[in-house]
């Protein structure tokens, strides 16, 4: 009998083994995959409403799954138009347009599509490196080659030419190597005596191009620019010069390289064949958002594009606009609330690796978030809900707000005739300033009836642990930020420890000390403490209003300067931060005479023959130039950069070109 027993439990153990095995996932299981899969799907069609509510269920069925969590926040900021406060503000200002943030950015003509880098058959190109004439040629790898190439028209004062910007970059690490080739296509040649507009077979000489041609390398990159002399041609087999068209460039060039001495003679050969297509210049359709066609009215009475706004809306309070931005900032908050699942994660060893779907992107890549990505995004939302819940504490104006509004006389400077800039009178219907500024001087910063700071303590506090959080979190699994990478590492929690002696410092009795910064405190209970408002301003910055009129010159040969106008005493703040004294306290300046560090105390610097305090590590330029590599951040992936990248990269060539 206890054989028979002894081998019973032996076969009931084997089942459950193999059973285990080869056991289909649970139930539980199941439904969360197809929840997981019905909001994904919504994703990728852009129909963010409809996949916030289907991830908002499946929150609702296991709400402790961070992906749930995650896929119902990312999804309402998407679909932020939506919301009832914006969706209020909007019908009060008969506005039919709603804004999505999903579909800016992820539309067919939205900003990722718009910045779309084209990869090219890279047999057809290269560029090879040479240290010093006669010296052997090194062929700088391009490993995954893309190419945007951009027709820019003039545009005062940004531009005073149009020009083509063609930019190739190598998109397979975070150093890759790029090259940027602008040009006008008008006339390629810069010489005043020849005209070489852009054409089928156009050829300029390399030191006659009306334009440029730089190239970044990270490995070789230095201080001076090498002596060698740019020479070679570039030849146009293709010209198109508008958005659609094709440009084909054949190069054979030889190009100075940045050398760590002004006398070496380095140089680029770039040769080769670039075809491509010319993309349209990043735009927006304004007539898609709220406001988006609001323009300055010039027939009389005139009225700028504010006042035209204003008009259109229904009368409004300035409270109604308080309590609407207020409503926001708990709408905020709601979503940092169902992140609390990464909280767990941060505790323990369990990675977390989640994939925003490949049909919102043009070239069909998923990007990858972590669990730092969901941590950063948590603290960013408290601490924005801690901004917006604190400016619904104060009142800003009086009373309806069009009733600020007057008809006005009003002096403009305009050409007549051949005489330039003349003095010219017209009627304005617009904000008049001694109304303005009457209003602002009783409401502005006033605090409102029932004011209360306690949610904006709670939230900033979690915002502010919560970014500590991720920045010392190690990410682990695939995502967009990992902070304690090498490189970052250090900055990282350096930041970090601010944060949260920051963060102590809400209510701490005494002044919590800057990590690393002797001498520097912080302590944001003054702030609160106190709940400052416009007297406590004014009494800081020395001035008897923060508002004040200022009379125009009736005499002035500046038309402008004529009419009256509305200074804000607010100004003075960004002047220097004594007005902060208690909340943020410096060293003081010890202006003792010294010849080198050693005779001034701890936290001073002896400079320019006088002991200066050290700023703190984290502030100085050169500490966040170190976490920087190649133009990207070493603290993101580089799977990021593939997707982000372009995006990023194609707003900073745009400012890039624009600033030359």
């Amino acid at each position: 009998m206890r054989r028979r027993w002894w081998a019973w439990v032996v076969a009931l153990a084997i089942s459950g083994c193999v059973q285990s095995i080869d056991r289909a996932p649970d139930e539980r299981t199941l439904e969360l995959a197809r929840w997981q899969e019905q909001g994904s799907a919504f994703l990728s069609n852009r129909d963010f409403g409809a996949a916030r509510d289907a991830y908002l269920k499946g929150l609702q069925r296991f709400p402790e799954d961070p992906h749930m969590a995650l896929g119902v926040v990312l999804s309402d900021l998407m679909s932020i138009g939506e919301w009832p406060p914006v969706q209020e503000f909007l019908s009060r200002c008969n506005q039919s347009a709603s804004f999505e943030l999903g579909g800016l950015l992820f539309g067919p003509d939205g900003l990722i599509a718009q910045t779309s880098w084209p990869p090219f058959a890279k047999q057809s190109f290269g560029i090879s490196y040479r240290a010093e004439p006669g010296a052997s040629e090194l062929v700088v790898p391009f490993l995954e080659p893309r190419v945007r190439a951009v027709a820019l028209p003039a545009q005062y004062p940004i531009r005073l030419e149009s020009s083509i910007l063609v930019t190739v970059r190598d998109f397979s690490s975070e150093d890759g190597m790029w090259m940027i080739l602008s040009f006008d296509p008008e006339d390629l040649d810069a010489d005043e005596n020849t005209l070489t507009p852009l054409a089928d077979g156009a050829v300029v000489d390399l030191s006659r191009l009306n334009g440029f041609v730089s190239i970044y390398d990270p490995v070789v990159s230095a201080s001076y620019a090498g002596g060698a002399p740019p020479r070679g041609e570039i030849r146009f087999l293709r010209g198109g010069d508008a958005a659609g068209e094709a440009l084909e460039i054949e190069f054979d060039l030889e190009i100075p390289a940045w050398c760590w001495s002004d006398s070496c003679e380095a140089a680029y050969m770039v040769k080769g064949t670039i075809p491509t297509t010319l993309l349209e210049e990043i735009n927006i359709d304004t007539s898609k958002l709220p406001f988006g066609d609001i323009e300055d009215d010039d027939e009389p009475p005139r009225r700028d594009a504010l006042v035209v706004a204003f008009d259109r809306c229904s009368p409004f309070e300035m409270s109604f606009v308080r309590d609407r931005v207020e409503a926001i900032g708990d709408r905020l908050a709601q979503n940092a609330e169902r992140l609390e699942p990464f909280l767990r994660l941060a505790a323990g060893e369990e990675r977390f690796s989640w994939s925003l779907p490949e049909g919102l992107f043009p070239r069909g890549e998923p990007l990858a978030l972590n669990a730092t990505d969901a941590l950063l995004l948590r603290g960013l939302l408290y601490v924005t809900a801690a901004a917006t819940e604190l400016a619904g504490q104060y009142d800003y104006a009086d009373g309806v707000v069009q009733q600020m509004l007057r008809l006005q006389d009003w002096w403009f400077t305009e050409s007549v005739g051949d005489a330039q800039d003349q003095p010219v009178q017209e009627r304005i219907w617009g904000f008049e300033p001694s109304v303005v500024v009457g209003n602002l001087a009783e409401a502005f910063l006033r605090k409102k009836d029932g004011a209360s700071f306690l949610e904006v303590e709670n939230r900033l506090r979690k915002g502010l642990l919560g970014l500590e959080l991720s920045l010392r979190h190690d990410a682990g699994g695939m995502g967009i930020f990992d902070f304690q990478v090498s490189g970052s590492r250090g900055l990282a929690n350096d930041l970090a420890g601010l944060l949260r002696s920051t963060a102590v410092s809400i209510d701490a009795e005494s002044a919590q000390p800057v990590p690393l910064a002797p001498g520097y405190f912080i302590h944001l209970a003054t702030f609160f403490q106190a709940a400052w408002d416009r007297a406590e301003l004014a009494r800081r910055l020395a001035v008897p209003s923060l508002i004040r009129l200022q009379e125009g010159d009736p005499e002035s040969a500046f038309a402008p300067d004529r009419n009256p106008g509305i200074t804000f005493q607010l100004d003075g703040m960004i002047e220097g931060v004594e007005w902060l004294v208690g909340l943020w306290d410096e060293p003081a300046r010890e202006f003792i005479p010294c010849q080198d560090a050693i005779g001034c105390s701890l936290g001073y610097s002896c400079l320019e023959g006088r002991c200066e305090p050290n700023p703190p590590w984290f502030a100085s330029s050169s500490t966040w130039t170190d976490v920087f590599v190649g133009a990207w951040p070493v603290f993101m992936s580089s799977e990021s950069r593939a997707v982000l990248g372009p995006l990023l990269e194609g707003i900073v060539d745009g400012l890039y070109l624009g600033s030359r």
